[in-house]
This record gives structure tokens, C-alpha cells and sequence, in this order.
């Protein structure tokens, strides 16, 4: 089992360009927990922002949404820190997301030399059996992740690592660039992994 993954994360690292590889390391993820992977997400992070701009993007980025993709323009911060989020959701685990990206660039002519990408990806696994907390745990050990963290709440677990495979991180007590969650609804259990943003609808 560590060696098989151990594979195909290797193979994935030598043979897949960065934005698709981040999905497809989560969505392997998914699969090993035996889940269905249901809906992948990718947040673009712009920093050089403007009223002007913004009224520009939002009339570009909504002619990209289409039948199989949602897309949202999340500018709650964009007063406090000069920040949005376009948020892209998909329930089409084949979507190319490197291309959504360009296409997303491309559209709203950005100037914007300090993008960020984030990918989330949200499965289903089997109902009412959290072994796959401690599954989750051993697929993140066996890739050589760092700084494994669960809490368990009311809802589920949720949990941190450093695994090295992410181009962003977040530095708050430690270094970390995926938060994950297992949760049970009345819909389903669901594993939502985020590469660290979490925009996958829970």
C-alpha cells in the first residue's frame, strides 16, 4: 500500500503540470480513501485590485460559467485588504483547470504579477465509519507529510498537514498547506480537502 502510493504520487510529480497536479494529488487522496470524488473547486487569488477592475471582472468571469461550471466572485475583502477570490466549482472531475486558470488571466487582462491558486476537492465515502480519519492520517504520513493535526467537533474532524506538494502555504503557529474535513450529513459522509483554502461547499 505506501509503495503503491508512493508511485503515483511520484509519477504524477515527474508528468503533470502544477495546477492539474494539485488536483490530481487530491483527488488520488479521495480514491484511496475508497470515496467518489463528487466536485473539484480552484480559488484565484488577485491582489491588485479596483472598483474599476473589479465591475470589469466581474462582467468578464461570468461569461465563463456555463452548465458544468459555477463561478463566483468573492470580494468581501477587497475594501480591508485590496484582495478577491474567484472561486470556480466543478462537478466534472475531468475539467481542466490549468485552462480554466489562463482563461481566467486572459479575460480580465490582469496586471496581477502575485496570483495564488488554491484547489479544493470534496468526496463521498462510505456513511457513519470515521476509520478514515485514521486512513487519512496514514495516506498523508506515507507521502511525507508534516505536522499531521485532527481535532474532532460535533460536525466531524477537521485537520491540518504540511505536505510539501503545494505551492501556497499558511504560517500561523505552523507551516501548513492543506486543512481537510470529514463530515456526516444527512446527505452522506464527505471528506473536503483543501490546498489550504477550503471553497468546496460543504
Amino acid at each position: 500500500m505506501r509503495f503503491k502510493i508512493s508511485i503515483v504520487i511520484f509519477m504524477l510529480l515527474i508528468l503533470i503540470p502544477i495546477p492539474t497536479l494539485q488536483k490530481e494529488i487530491l483527488n488520488n487522496i479521495v480514491w484511496t480513501l475508497d470515496g467518489q470524488v463528487i466536485e473539484n473547486s480552484m480559488t484565484v487569488e488577485l491582489n491588485e485590485c479596483n472598483q474599476y477592475s473589479l465591475k470589469e471582472i466581474k462582467n468578464n468571469i461570468n461569461k465563463l460559467s456555463n452548465s458544468n461550471l459555477k463561478v463566483d466572485i468573492l470580494d468581501d475583502v477587497l475594501a480591508l485588504e485590496g484582495k478577491i477570490y474567484i472561486n470556480i466549482t466543478s462537478e466534472d472531475i475531468n475539467s481542466d483547470f490549468n485552462q480554466l486558470k489562463n482563461n481566467i488571466l486572459t479575460s480580465i487582462n490582469t496586471n496581477d504579477t502575485n496570483v495564488k491558486t488554491y484547489y479544493c476537492t470534496k468526496g463521498k465515502i462510505h456513511d457513519n465509519d470515521y476509520k478514515y480519519v485514521a486512513k487519512l492520517e496514514n495516506v498523508l504520513q506515507i507521502i511525507g507529510s508534516k505536522k499531521i493535526n485532527v481535532v474532532k467537533s460535533n460536525e466531524g474532524y477537521f485537520g491540518t498537514a504540511y505536505t510539501g506538494y503545494f505551492q501556497n502555504s499558511i504560517n500561523t503557529n505552523e507551516k501548513l498547506d492543506m486543512n481537510f474535513s470529514i463530515n456526516e450529513y444527512t446527505s452522506g459522509t464527505y471528506v473536503i480537502i483543501g490546498t489550504p483554502i477550503i471553497a468546496c461547499i460543504y
